[in-house]
């Protein structure tokens, strides 16, 4: 139905936002991102029959999927180690929020009973998506981004200087001994295969607590209350 066009965009957003963050870089990733959402949301706004309605819930579903894995990958990468475990949890937090937002917004008393008004609550989010979209556009890319994928640890150091008040040496010292130009920056970029995430026994735990989790949030039946 109508209701599933998003979790399968999801999954094909969240399959090709790793590419999209490595290829494009995590700002610009986050840039395209922003295109699925406001076109998933004016297609709905304006859908003039289900289909269209349909094709914007999939353009949406792939904004969700892609922005979950690329936002979360953006805000890890600016935060200090010492409110990064926060940081990440707020995403989460803060995205609830957004959907208790979109129910009250969405009700009869708010949007009223006529056909403008639940094509105005699916238009509200494009301001939102705008928002980002220019915030994003004075943020730099991420000092990891910068210093591992491109190589360039005086943009990345100069990346932490705008996200920071206050740069550390240890930081620094971080970016060059991490992702300098040697043998450390290469094992360090390396990406693992899945049997060799399944054969060390940390890689192992976090992988199962992940899917675990996964798993719970969707046995719990909150996505059927969401999509109701």
């Amino acid at each position: 139905g109508i209701a599933s066009g998003n979790p399968v965009g999801a999954v094909l957003g969240a399959v090709m936002a790793g590419y999209a963050a490595d290829l494009l870089g995590r700002r610009k990733a986050l840039l395209l991102n922003s295109v699925f959402l406001n076109v998933g949301w004016i297609l709905m706004a304006a859908a003039p029959s289900q289909h269209c309605f349909l094709v914007g819930r999939v353009a949406v579903g792939v904004g969700v999927g892609a922005g979950s894995v690329v936002a979360n990958v953006f805000l890890a990468e600016i935060s200090p180690v010492s409110i990064r475990g926060s940081i990440g949890s707020l995403f989460g937090t803060v995205g609830n929020l957004g959907i208790l937002v979109s129910i009250l917004l969405s009700m009869p008393q708010v949007i009223g009973d006529s056909d403008i008004g639940w094509r105005l609550a699916f238009a509200f989010p494009t301001l939102l998506v705008l928002f980002q979209a220019a915030v994003l556009m004075y943020c730099p890319d991420t000092p990891q981004y910068l210093a591992s994928i491109k190589q360039d640890v005086e943009g990345a150091v100069m990346s932490l200087s705008k996200f920071r008040k206050v740069v550390s040496d240890q930081e620094v010292n971080d970016l060059n001994r991490i992702y300098g130009d040697d043998d450390c920056s290469r094992a360090a970029d390396r990406v693992l295969t899945f049997r060799e995430i399944l054969s060390d026994s940390g890689h192992r735990l976090a992988l199962v607590i992940g899917v675990l989790l996964h798993c719970a949030r969707q046995l719990s039946g909150v996505s059927a209350v969401y999509n109701y």
